[in-house]
Formats: C-alpha cells, sequence, structure tokens
C-alpha cells in the first residue's frame, strides 16, 4: 500500500483526543481536553511551556491542531494576548513558529501588532485562513477542529466534523487503492475513506466521553438539517455512543430504525 495512505490509514487515530492522551503528560492533557468546560487563560503561559518541553509544539503531526487551539484561546483573551507572547519570545524553531501561527490564527489586532514587529513578519500578513471554513478532506483537519471544539465547546466546528459522514460513499476505496494501478483518483479516494473512518471514531468515541458533544450531536440529528448520510451515520454513532438512549437496528425488510428507548 502506497506509504502515504498508510500514513493516513494511522493518523485517523491520532484525532486530538487520542494524541492528547498518549504523549502529553496528564496536567497537559486535561487542560487541552476540558479546557471549554472549565476555561484558565491564567495558566496559557505555563502550559505552552510545557507542551514546549515535551516536544509536542514542533511536532509535525500535533503542531498545527494545537496552533488552533492556541489560536482560539488567544481570540477569546485578546487583552493578554501581547503579554503571553512576550513571555514566551525566548521560544525557538518550530516552537515559535506554531506559537507565532497560533497568534495569526487568532485573528485579534493585538497578535497582529506583535507579528508586524517580527522579523519574519510578512509570512504572518494576510488574512489567516478560519479553520472552519475548510473542508474535512484530511484527517488533520478533523484534529484542527477538535482543537478548535476543545478550546472553545461551540457546537460550529462539531458539525464540520459531521459533514465528513457523507465520505461513506468512498467505502471500500482503501482496499481497492492496495490492489489498483494506484491513480491519483484512487488516492483520493482512500483519503476520503480514511476521513469517513476517522470521524466516525472521532464522533462516538468523544461523544462517549464528552456529555457537550453528544448534546450537540443529538441537537444536530433533530434539527432536519442533515444530509441523508450524514443523518443515517449519525444515527449509528449516537447508538454506540448512548446504548442506554437510543437503539440502530436494521427491520426483516433490511430498513434502518433509529429510536429512543427512553
Amino acid at each position: 500500500m502506497n506509504k502515504q495512505i498508510m500514513r493516513l490509514t494511522y493518523l485517523f487515530a491520532l484525532v486530538l483526543l487520542a494524541t492528547v492522551q498518549s504523549v502529553f503528560a496528564e496536567d497537559a492533557k486535561n487542560w487541552l481536553n476540558h479546557y471549554y468546560e472549565h476555561p484558565t487563560p491564567e495558566r496559557f503561559v505555563a502550559e505552552v511551556r510545557a507542551l514546549s518541553k515535551l516536544g509536542s509544539l514542533s511536532d509535525p503531526e500535533i503542531a498545527a491542531p494545537i496552533s488552533v487551539f492556541l489560536g482560539r484561546v488567544m481570540a477569546a483573551n485578546p487583552a493578554q494576548v501581547d503579554g503571553w507572547l512576550s513571555q514566551l519570545e525566548d521560544l525557538k524553531g518550530g516552537d515559535r513558529q506554531t506559537i507565532l501561527f497560533a497568534a495569526n490564527l487568532s485573528g485579534t489586532k493585538e497578535a497582529q501588532a506583535y507579528l508586524a514587529r517580527q522579523t519574519d513578519a510578512e509570512r504572518y500578513r494576510g488574512k489567516p485562513t478560519e479553520t472552519r471554513t475548510l473542508e474535512p478532506k484530511d484527517p488533520t483537519v478533523l484534529d484542527m477542529l477538535w482543537a478548535d471544539f476543545f478550546a472553545t465547546g461551540e457546537a460550529v466546528p462539531v458539525r464540520r466534523i459531521v459533514a465528513a459522514l457523507n465520505y461513506a460513499e468512498y467505502a471500500g476505496a482503501l482496499d481497492r487503492f492496495a490492489t489498483s494501478e494506484k491513480t491519483e483518483k484512487d488516492r483520493n479516494d482512500a483519503l476520503l475513506e480514511v476521513v469517513f473512518k476517522a470521524a466516525m471514531w472521532s464522533l462516538e468515541s468523544n461523544a462517549r466521553q464528552h456529555r457537550r458533544v453528544g448534546e450537540i450531536l443529538e441537537q444536530f440529528y433533530f434539527s432536519g438539517e442533515l444530509t441523508r448520510s450524514e443523518k443515517l451515520w449519525l444515527s449509528a454513532i449516537l447508538a454506540k455512543a448512548m446504548p442506554d438512549k437510543y437503539e440502530f437496528s436494521r427491520s426483516q425488510s433490511g430498513q434502518w430504525i433509529f429510536k429512543r428507548i427512553k
């Protein structure tokens, strides 16, 4: 199998939640994974230094979602941004790039003023990419969207992840890719199957562990605004994540039935 697809197949297990659990120290994990529940911006500098010490800021596999998370925290605390960045000026290399990327993503005038004073200011000119507008066509984008949620607790990034359930139509593409001539279309189809599996796994896992995620998914399901594919697969996710509340089964005629148990 193509090395890139093998890597992507592995990466779908590296959604931020799993990454945090396997790589970060307990305190750092809790700060990142539960920040939206009890925001503690006063820990920002100390936590960034802890991430730096762990090597996480310069890890190319997780630097992007960490930047999104830190950027959202900055966006919610604009008056603190200049002070935080000034205290972290001793960061070097990839660590520095991650924190400055986060500052740019925050979109705050305070961050832009700080970046304008840097020797590499040109790199940060222009409007930063809005993560919530990205199509979830890559596992890294899913990681970034989850990082957004963990920082804010908002429904918007979760809705973008639910949109990846539309890639269910690519089921089987990974197997076909392993035996095909490996055209660009084969590679892209295989990648979309990986994204679908990543979305399924991460939505169920986080709905089990985060009450807020479960509530958001229930709101989406009953909103009447989902596509047919999104609704079908979200039914399966809710039934698995909340088996005491929902049931998802197939009738003798082959029709899928989703119902509330209580």
